[in-house]
């Protein structure tokens, strides 16, 4: 626009932003303002089952961060690292565990180091032995972390077992009830020959019943960790465990023979003394104050007669067309 004094720049400016504000179509919807109180967070899309129950054997498992574990996961002897998720229990032994993602359940480490990394979170509760946990500032645990062993555990008012009310053993007893039948009914000769040992050596069957249980113990431990011996563990754990049976079900047979007047030098074991005598010292068993102490002499006994029946078989025990003499 011009005047007389030249062009009127601040009337060509005003009438510049009228027609564009003319030219705004006013047809056009207002934008969509967010509801009050509507939550702006973006929940995270949680990937389907990728797999179940899963595991592995001195070897190492890792959990993808796309992956989702319906189930729990077993590692034995290897590592294991966990990106993505697990909705059940970890357990692992001999080796070492990375946790960076999510694990709704459990984790329990037998000679292990747990590493959690954040953002990792751990819903339940972590229990340790032999290893160590180290956690970062961000991982998140929902349950309590535990290392070592809870003297709680092996206090004597568990083991001795005045911790609550007494009721009355119906597992136990039938357990040992047919055991000691079908011991005395499969192997009559072998239970009668362990008899005789702990019958003639009780007090030498249980201190190496004693020597053997601590031994045993600490090789298996040893064997365990190593990896490569865990099989030959658990073998071994296995055979104490039968040999500590056997044992128990001889002493009830000698107690049973006592009680009923029968011979205890028989070559064969009788059903009848055998279920009395294990059905008795089976409720001495649970019986308060004592029924621990009571479990493990009978069971060191037990573990050395069937020792000692075993060396006395193989150096004097002749066999007939009878059976074994």
């Amino acid at each position: 626009m011009f005047t007389p004094g030249g062009i009127d720049l601040a009337g060509l400016i005003s009438t510049s932003t009228g027609a564009a504000q003319q030219s705004t179509p006013s047809h056009l919807p207002p934008p969509i303002q967010p509801a009050p109180g509507a939550s702006t967070t973006i929940t995270p899309v949680v990937p389907p089952c990728t797999m179940h129950d899963t595991g592995a054997f001195r070897q190492n498992l890792t959990i993808g961060a796309d992956q989702h574990v319906c189930g729990n996961v077993n590692v034995f002897g290897g590592n294991l690292t966990v990106n993505g998720i697990v909705d059940g229990n970890v357990t692992i032994g001999s080796g070492n565990a990375t946790i960076s993602g999510t694990v709704n359940g459990n984790i329990t480490a037998l000679g292990a180091t747990i590493y959690l990394r954040s953002p990792a979170h751990v819903s339940g509760n972590i229990e340790v032995v032999g290893g160590t946990v180290q956690r970062d500032n961000g991982a998140t645990v929902g349950g309590s972390i535990e290392q070592g062993i809870d003297p709680q555990h092996i206090s004597p008012p568990h083991w001795l077992g005045i911790t609550g009310p007494y009721d009355f053993p119906w597992s136990h007893l039938i357990f040992w009830a047919l055991a000691g039948i079908a011991i005395a009914t499969l192997f009559p000769r072998q239970l009668a020959l362990v008899r005789r040992a702990a019958r003639d050596s009780l007090p030498s069957a249980f201190f190496i019943g004693l020597l053997c249980s601590v031994v045993g113990a600490l090789l298996a431990v040893v064997l365990f960790v190593t990896c490569l011996g865990i099989p030959l563990a658990l073998l071994l754990a296995a055979g104490l465990a039968v040999a500590s049976v056997v044992g128990t079900v001889a002493l009830g047979l000698w107690l049973g023979e006592r009680l009923l007047g029968r011979s205890r030098t028989a070559r064969r074991a009788a059903v009848l003394p055998a279920l009395l005598g294990v059905t008795l010292l089976a409720l001495v068993q649970t019986l308060p104050c004592v029924g621990g102490v009571m479990t493990v002499l009978m069971g060191c006994a037990g573990l050395g007669a069937s020792i000692l029946a075993l060396l006395y078989a193989r150096r004097r025990a002749v066999w007939t067309p009878d059976g074994l003499l």
